[in-house]
């Protein structure tokens, strides 16, 4: 009890003691990762074939100096035998406890100044730490989501519009939580996920409050090159199930935060203007293709305000 207190207290969340320490069964630090420059935290209540291929892949990118952090999310030790090789840190929880508190108690455990979820069934790209650490070196940021592409060709993929993006970076909702990453001290300053959501809308909810806390929306973004390979649903009967959780999730954060749709539907307009990004080293090529994606927006904005004006006549 006192270890987690102190543990918490670190992180500026003493107050989470109780409701963590009800759920937490044991903690192993397997092996120290002292450089690690990201915490890589991953979830899951049952394992899953795509699990042992994922931790596969992040285990060839160890150059990239991070520490994996596994939660078992209720499941049994035994269960997860066969990717335990791969993990730095391991907890065992007691009981499911949803996907957002598993993660906040992930995430006390991380030592590094970056935290990246990542889906337990999705299939990261060669590069996938890489594309994070780079982010946060190119960019003034706070935190960024990335993106699912297809596992199968399942028609249901169709369906998740905001997985991919296009292929630049710009300002954008904090809306993928299995593929995102935060710098540390905001999200503990900010309280991390809300404990309370057992499935849906966590990445929106922490975007609306750490826009609270650092109002400038050039600070959230999405980043195209970090990838992961992950379905949407896997049935039709999966799908049903996932949209009456998410719209029950959605019903009570609209409920905690009445300026939600209005804070949701700000980010449409920031969309594909990679030109707003802070970057923190500009070289003259950026700056150039700044400046001309900029007027090319502008001349496009033109030419479609011309036309309908010349339509209404």
């Amino acid at each position: 009890m006192q270890e987690l207190y102190q543990t918490l207290k670190n992180k500026g969340w003493e107050g989470k003691c109780n409701s963590y320490q009800d759920v937490i069964e044991r903690y192993e630090l397997i092996r120290r990762r002292s450089e690690a420059k990201i915490s890589v935290i991953v979830i899951s209540w049952r394992l899953v074939k795509e699990t042992k291929l994922n931790f596969e892949t992040l285990e060839k990118q160890r150059k990239e100096q991070f520490e994996l952090i596994f939660v078992n999310n209720g499941g049994s030790d035994q269960e997860f035998e066969a990717i335990l090789p791969y993990v730095d840190k391991y907890i065992k929880l007691n009981k499911n406890t949803g996907a957002y508190k598993a993660r906040n108690i992930g995430s006390v455990f991380a030592e590094s100044p970056l935290l990246l979820f990542l889906e337990d069934d999705g299939i990261p790209n060669i590069t996938f730490i890489k594309s994070h650490l780079e982010a946060f070196e190119k960019f003034d940021i706070l935190c960024l989501r990335g993106v699912y592409k297809p596992l199968s060709n399942s028609v249901y993929n169709k369906l998740a519009s905001h997985y991919y993006l296009g292929e630049d970076p710009f300002p954008a909702l904090f809306n993928l939580e299995g593929n995102a990453s935060v710098l540390a001290s905001c999200f503990f300053e900010i309280g991390g996920w809300d404990d309370e959501i057992k499935f849906g809308h966590g990445g929106p909810e922490f975007a609306l409050r750490l826009f609270k806390k650092y109002p400038d929306f050039r600070k959230q973004i999405y980043y195209p090159k970090a990838i992961i390979n992950h379905d949407y649903v896997k049935s039709k009967e999966h799908l049903q199930i996932k949209a009456q959780r998410q719209n029950a999730s959605l019903l009570r954060l609209k409920d905690k935060h009445a300026d939600w749709d209005e804070f949701v539907n700000s980010w449409y307009q920031y969309r594909k203007k990679s030109y707003l990004l802070i970057r923190k080293n500009p070289t003259i090529k950026d700056k150039c293709s700044d400046m001309l994606n900029f007027l090319i927006e502008r001349i496009v904005t033109d030419i479609l305000r011309i036309v309908k004006h010349q339509l209404k006549k």
